[in-house]
């Protein structure tokens, strides 16, 4: 038997001989991406999506695959205006964010809210500035806050209440 050294290329995806082959790397992770609970979109200089996962074409509103689509007009659940100037400054190098309540489920017409974070990212040689929206449901974050406040403003009542009897005695 020969023995013939293993050579293992950079940037080449490492495959496993014999029964089973295992999935390039790079499929391993666009994997993960898409299923990730946070939305997470890459949209290029002409505003063309490049991915997108599926919490971000829920979140969004963008109904099909949405790749090599123009974001700005897939994406029915936000504000078209600070969605462009959050990835025009982003396409810029600066980082933008925006919270803002949108419809949630249009079925049943559930409302929430988001924050939409674009992030600039360097893309491939050769192929311009590419940028990273970063989508997040905040509606739990905000009901809990709300709950809090309100849970405060009962107790700030309860406590001029209470100083009010103190005084009278």
């Amino acid at each position: 038997v020969e023995r013939v050294p293993i050579r293992v290329r950079l940037g080449e995806p490492r495959r496993e001989t014999g029964a089973g082959v295992r999935p390039p790397a790079t499929e391993r992770r666009d994997a993960v991406l898409l299923h990730l609970p946070v939305g997470l979109v890459i949209v290029d200089s002409s505003y063309d999506i490049q991915l997108i996962n599926v919490a971000a074409r829920r979140m969004l509103g963008i109904y099909g695959t949405g790749v090599a689509r123009d974001l700005i007009h897939e994406a029915r659940a936000i504000s078209t205006p600070l969605l462009r100037e959050a990835i025009d400054a982003a396409s810029g190098g600066a980082t933008r964010s925006f919270v803002q309540e949108a419809t949630r489920d249009v079925a049943n017409g559930d409302t929430g809210w988001f924050r939409v974070t674009a992030l600039p990212h360097p893309a491939p040689t050769g192929s311009g500035g590419q940028v990273v929206l970063v989508v997040e449901d905040l509606t739990d974050v905000i009901a809990e806050r709300r709950a809090a406040e309100d849970k405060n403003l009962g107790l700030m009542h309860d406590l001029s209440v209470l100083s009010e009897r103190v005084n009278v005695l």
